[in-house]
């Protein structure tokens, strides 16, 4: 795959990711975050950044990790058997 497309396939699936896990986050907390932001509070500001930045690390692991994003994509949620067979498959082509 043409390394242009693959970072922007890289990028994109990560800004996704970061994206479902800002909603889910701030879905999960007791407090409505943004709105804590919003009024000025810095606890909520570092606490809602810090988790961002914490799961952006992870993400730029797993790109730094893998070749492609067909690597990058499934990820632990996947079982194990799914991504042989996704390697299997691909050496054969």
């Amino acid at each position: 795959m043409n390394a242009i497309l693959n970072y922007l396939v890289h990028l994109a699936l990560a800004a996704l990711l970061l994206v479902v896990f800002f909603k889910a986050y701030t879905w999960m907390t007791p407090y409505d975050e943004v709105k804590l932001i919003r009024q000025g509070n810095h606890a909520a500001a570092l606490s809602l950044g810090g988790a961002m930045l914490g799961f952006s690390m992870t993400i730029a692991s797993s790109i730094l990790h893998t070749n492609d994003w067909q690597q990058f994509l499934p990820g632990p949620w996947v079982p194990w058997w799914c991504r042989r067979w996704a390697m299997q498959s691909r050496r054969d082509a």
